[in-house]
């Protein structure tokens, strides 16, 4: 378990994470992503904490936080925010639907999705007096999305994801929440805000999937890109209006 943690890292960020791996040890990490997005959302806690320090303003503070959040992953999943935002928004089904959404320019839709949801996260994280709670909640549930998105519905898709599909598992799928609601309980002061976000999370990225399935006839590594920044920009919306 403990390799799988460190190959899920090594994966969903960019840090120099040392280790090999076997693709299908690689894929079988999926069913960690949500803990990994722990350690993520730990890690920017900590640049809050930080910033904080240096009596750093809460607007300042909040872009910073949200300008990690980006680096750390390499704009991996914002990556995906533009392209299914701009096949979604151009009106096209199938076949049609992929090539815009293979497109490595960025459409007016696109840079909306993408402008709207940072300009979420570092809204609500300004929100927030001391944000560690919500960025757990945020980073976990965006990444338990990923593990949701390919063990619930059929990968249409080559690409990165197409290692992980066969490996994903409903039951983690689902455990995981499970273990992203008990560290809310913990750590966060508001027991409505933290149930209620995960809630909330949870179900933007299933109708995002729902909607790229019925359109695509699956989804794709950029869908599920898009449902987890989505979630997590949701989910830490949430946790600001409830907490």
């Amino acid at each position: 378990m403990i390799r799988s943690l460190i190959a899920s890292l090594q994966f969903l960020t960019r840090l120099p994470i040392p280790g090999q791996f076997e693709a299908d040890e690689l894929g079988r990490s999926i069913n960690l992503f949500a803990v990994g997005g722990l350690v993520i959302g730990a890690a920017a806690g900590g640049v809050s904490y930080l910033l904080q320090r240096l009596g750093c303003p809460w607007t300042i503070r909040a872009v910073c936080i949200t300008v990690f959040l980006a680096g750390v992953t390499g704009g991996m999943h914002l990556d995906g925010v533009a392209d299914t935002f701009d096949g979604l928004m151009s009106g096209k089904r199938g076949e049609k639907l992929l090539e815009v959404m293979r497109d490595s320019r960025i459409g007016t839709m696109g840079a909306v999705a993408l402008w709207a949801v940072l300009s979420l996260k570092a809204a609500s994280i300004a929100a927030i007096p001391d944000p560690l709670t919500a960025l757990l909640l945020a980073c976990g549930a965006g990444r338990a999305c990923l593990t949701g998105g390919l063990a619930f519905f059929p990968y249409a898709g080559g690409g990165l994801a197409a290692a992980f599909a066969p490996h994903a598992k409903k039951n983690w799928a689902g455990g995981v929440w499970l273990i992203l609601l008990e560290v809310g309980l913990i750590f966060g002061s508001s027991s409505l805000a933290v149930f209620v976000a995960l809630a909330c999370a949870a179900g933007t990225a299933f109708c995002l999937d729902l909607r790229c399935q019925r359109l695509l006839g699956g989804i794709t590594g950029d869908v599920l890109g898009a449902s987890c920044e989505t979630a997590e920009a949701v989910c830490l919306a949430v946790y600001a209006l409830l907490s």
